[in-house]
């Protein structure tokens, strides 16, 4: 997590230069501003600090990037094996597409380098290859993956529109905008996929297990990159909504890597309840509105949690205690002809 000098001497240039030209934008008459613009998307190519000019292929830079490809790539191998797309959550591939497109429309807009275009373009398009070849091998069905995609993006649009820094003379406000929003939602678009491995646990392919750690790792690396930026670098600089995503993103793979190997979890109850209450809500709702009976629901739903509850989370070693029959019926499955 290391930025190289004439890499902090250029933000700190970047950031005087925005400061010096808002307040000669101030201080001119209203005609006079028009003059001071280089073009309609200037400042959110040139001057704000997410935009592409800022972003350096440093160490940290490296390195995350080098583990995000390694597991799309491990992700994408993972799918041609006989189980198909087992073990891996398509929703959260659905949710990082969403990311990759609202993220990289600046490339429409904004003078990048050839090598910068390259990688977007590499990372969506494998993203968009994944979310095909699991739909078309049925991943779309699979009951693990659970988690209403809504859930997720709702509440990512609310801290965007919210929490971002807009005014009304943002030059490119929607660049900025889908920019903020892709941040919060890339930092909880691998909640479906540890969600999965969490009602899983018995997975044993190896490629799933390198997929997520290496997802993992790379948002591992850009959170406490951003948390360099915030205690360490001296220009105390930080993006808030990347500084929280960074920050969730370590938060949830900590709790991922505890409970894979530790058998522990902080996390693990709460998503959990969360997804099976909004699952039960779902079911509550789609079985009155046929003309169900919702007291019958109620017991059946009893049930089903009853069961969850003795299988979920346990190691592979115990499942077959958990699906083991009981005395009686074993009697009854003996003296059925």
């Amino acid at each position: 997590f290391w930025l190289k000098p004439s890499t902090q001497a250029e933000k700190c240039i970047f950031s005087a230069h925005h400061h010096l030209m808002d307040d000669v934008h101030r201080l001119l008459p209203h005609d006079a501003r028009v003059n001071v613009k280089l073009g309609y998307f200037e400042p959110v190519c040139n001057l704000r600090h997410l935009s592409v000019r800022h972003y350096h292929f440093v160490v940290c830079q490296y390195m995350g990037d080098f583990l995000h490809v390694t597991a799309l790539l491990l992700c994408l191998a993972s799918n041609f094996r006989e189980d198909g797309t087992y073990g891996v959550s398509l929703k959260t591939h659905v949710l990082f597409c969403i990311v990759f497109t609202m993220r990289f429309l600046n490339i429409l807009f904004c003078d990048q380098s050839m090598g910068l275009i390259i990688y977007k373009t590499l990372l969506w398009t494998l993203t968009v290859n994944i979310v095909l070849l699991m739909a078309a091998r049925g991943g779309a069905a699979d009951r693990k993956d659970s988690l209403p995609l809504a859930v997720l993006i709702i509440p990512s649009i609310i801290l965007a529109s919210v929490f971002g820094h807009y005014s009304s003379d943002d030059n490119g406000l929607l660049i900025e905008m889908s920019w903020i929003f892709s941040t919060y939602l890339e930092s909880v678009a691998m909640i479906p996929q540890y969600i999965y491995c969490y009602k899983d646990p018995a997975n044993s392919s190896v490629l799933v297990l390198l997929y997520v750690v290496c997802m993992g790792l790379y948002r591992t690396v850009f959170g406490l990159s951003w948390m360099y930026h915030y205690f360490v670098s001296f220009d105390r600089y930080v993006d808030w909504s990347s500084f929280v995503s960074g920050v969730l993103g370590v938060v949830l793979f900590v709790d991922y890597l505890c409970f894979r190997f530790a058998q522990r979890s902080v996390m693990y109850r709460l998503c959990i309840s969360v997804d099976e209450g909004i699952r039960e809500v779902e079911n509550a709702a789609w079985h009155v509105a046929q003309g169900g009976d919702p007291s019958a629901l109620g017991v059946e739903l009893a049930q089903h949690r009853t069961l969850e509850g003795r299988v979920i989370g346990r190691r592979s070693s115990d499942w077959h205690e958990a699906f083991s029959p009981d005395e009686d019926a074993q009697e009854t499955i003996k003296t059925t002809p």
